[in-house]
């Protein structure tokens, strides 16, 4: 709903996601929302997603966290069915269908790019066989090791590293395809003339894109933020 509000009042900016976790919705439905949101937009939409963590959210929504890689794939497999148009046979161990036509389809064709999160080895060897885009995660070491969690993801340093395994793992299976890589800025820092030089850090490193918090309090306060940023930050960084 808040994307669709987005594409009414905008012409350029994309519209993504950040990120839908799959296990938690319907692949049918799913597919049919973001392929309209896609139409609407005139071909905006990237659909970011991801298996998901919180085991709290899958007990309140009824589903098994156990089996959330397992459903996640079975969604992104319906997902890039139901977008052909064509009519869907599919026999899962979550979902099925028989003959099931979604439409419309989405502007993009085939379709809208898929960006997958998360920072561990089997995100990435999906990201490799699967999606256009990697979003990694910022992960301190010290929450890595309380819950033996994915890599740790603290600095530039630690994305270097995760940034070479996707790429051996691309080159493994023969993959041409350039996969877009995207980073938050949740950790970064925050003085100006120090969040420029890590932003060129990560360009270097192979970040294409970044993620943003430009909430306010009210809506004159997030323009006012964004604006600020694209005149302190993004301007500088586009002319290094």
């Amino acid at each position: 709903v808040g994307l669709a509000a987005v594409a009414a009042g905008t012409s350029d900016i994309r519209l993504l996601t950040y990120a839908a976790v799959l296990p938690y919705r319907n692949p049918f439905l799913l597919a049919k929302a973001v392929a309209t949101l896609d139409v609407v937009s005139e071909g905006r939409v990237i659909l970011g997603v991801a298996a998901g963590y919180m085991e709290a959210e899958f007990r309140a929504l009824g589903v098994d966290f156990a089996q959330r890689n397992a459903l996640f794939d079975e969604c992104l497999a319906v997902l890039k069915q139901a977008w052909t148009g064509e009519p869907v046979h599919y026999r899962g161990k979550a979902f099925e269908a028989d003959g099931n036509v979604a439409l419309p389809v989405p502007e993009q064709r085939p379709h809208p790019p898929v960006w997958i999160g998360g920072n561990g080895p089997g995100t990435r060897r999906r990201v490799v066989a699967h999606a256009q885009g990697w979003m990694s995660m910022p992960n301190p070491r010290t929450r890595t090791w309380r819950e033996h969690t994915s890599p740790p993801l603290e600095n530039v340093a630690d994305l270097r590293v995760l940034l070479d395994e996707l790429h051996q793992a691309a080159d493994l299976a023969g993959r041409k395809e350039p996969i877009d890589v995207v980073h938050s800025l949740r950790d970064a820092p925050k003085d100006r003339a120090e969040l420029v030089d890590h932003l060129l850090a990560l360009r270097a490193a192979g970040v294409t894109w970044v993620t943003v918090n430009g909430a306010g309090r009210t809506p004159e306060e997030a323009a006012d933020r964004i604006r600020a940023f694209g005149a302190e930050v993004i301007a500088p960084v586009h002319a290094a």
